[in-house]
């Protein structure tokens, strides 16, 4: 179900929906507002966006929100789609990262979560795995094919567990719910335009690259100081240590006298 385009289609999309189990009658409130969240559904997930718009919307949707438990399940629900789009899509912790503006560490968390809790027997292989050392990390590439082949996995796995309460969270009974209904499926005008989108991802991009080209001229300002106040000492130590031999004529006894003969 890979698609080499930065997009799904309609078939993953419904494969994602199946896919993390959600219990549509209990989230509708009995069915009685199933027909609203199934309209909020199909505007939230469209095929053919670009991967990077679809994230944006969970950050601009959930701006509206005040209330802990919809926000959570938000969360929940964005944590499942990038779940998905490594285990289905076979991105990568980078990718996934440049494509939701997330930093790559909570992208890695909730990859580890997700296989610990699966396979709980290696889940201290699956903590080396997924651990993030530093910015040239291999964990950063490492993708589900890799996971698969490493343990022998197969891709019957599931997206929730049984356990899991907010694939039935009655969120249509939150006052928040009015707020996002409205914003998503009342207002189609209000859609992030993908040209805006990219340039608002372009920016972050290079705010991030410049931040960390200004961290890296502090670090080595600092070096270099360090390398200076030291070598400075040093010769200082160098200097008390050695001393120069020179002539001393203070010896003589100035009382003999050279006579003639």
């Amino acid at each position: 179900m890979k698609n080499e385009r930065e997009q799904l289609n309609n078939e993953s999309l419904e494969h994602f929906k199946h896919w993390i189990g959600l219990n549509l009658n209990s989230i509708s409130w009995e069915g009685r507002n199933l027909e609203a969240f199934s309209q909020f559904w199909v505007e939230l997930f469209q095929p053919g966006v670009d991967i990077d718009e679809q994230f944006f919307k969970f950050k601009s949707l959930k701006k509206l929100m005040n209330q802990g438990p919809i926000i959570t399940w938000f969360d929940w629900l964005e944590e499942k789609f990038i779940t998905y789009l490594y285990v289905y899509e076979d991105k990568n912790i980078l990718e996934l990262s440049n494509y939701s503006l997330h930093n790559p560490s909570r992208i890695s968390l909730v990859l580890r979560d997700f296989f610990a809790d699966r396979i709980p027997h290696l889940e201290a292989e699956i903590n080396c795995d997924f651990q993030l050392s530093n910015n040239i990390s291999p964990a950063l590439r490492l993708r589900f094919s890799d996971i698969k082949e490493k343990y022998s996995y197969d891709d019957n796995i599931k997206g929730s567990g049984e356990e899991e309460v907010m694939t039935a969270l009655e969120v249509t009974l939150y006052d928040d719910w009015k707020k996002i209904y409205s914003e998503i499926c009342l207002k189609p005008k209000n859609k992030i335009k993908k040209r805006a989108l990219k340039d608002k991802n372009s920016i972050s991009r290079n705010l991030k690259f410049i931040k960390e080209l200004i961290i890296l001229f502090i670090l080595g300002g600092m070096f270099i100081f360090l390398v200076k106040v030291g070598n400075k000492a040093y010769e200082n130590y160098l200097v008390e240590k050695i001393s120069l031999f020179s002539p001393s004529f203070f010896w003589l006894d100035k009382n003999i006298s050279f006579k003639s003969n």
